[in-house]
């Protein structure tokens, strides 16, 4: 499975956007799964570049920190947080 950088989704966006083919049907000929397309699509049609809703939950005050969800999984992240332990867990989150 080929990992796809920005430019190049962007790049696949606009040629699907200027042919007449179905999403589907441009993925295929892409050699890009179907469903990976989708998701590209989705999100710039949307505008939501980059952009991920993560729910915040309140935990006890007793934990003085907060909880992430983001597809099923949870992370509790105590206060006070170093900024580069919380980018670690970003970026573990982005390969869930």
């Amino acid at each position: 499975m080929k990992n796809y950088t920005e430019a190049e989704r962007r790049e696949h966006i606009k040629k699907w956007k200027k042919s007449s083919l179905a999403k589907a049907e441009y993925a295929k000929s892409a050699g890009i799964l179907p469903g990976t397309f989708y998701k590209w699509a989705q999100g710039k049609e949307e505008g939501n570049r980059g952009f991920v809703e993560i729910r915040r939950k309140r935990l006890p005050e007793s934990h003085q920190g907060m909880a992430i969800e983001k597809y099923g999984i949870t992370v509790r992240i105590p206060f006070p947080v170093d900024v580069k332990e919380l980018g670690k867990v970003f970026a573990a989150l982005r390969g869930a």
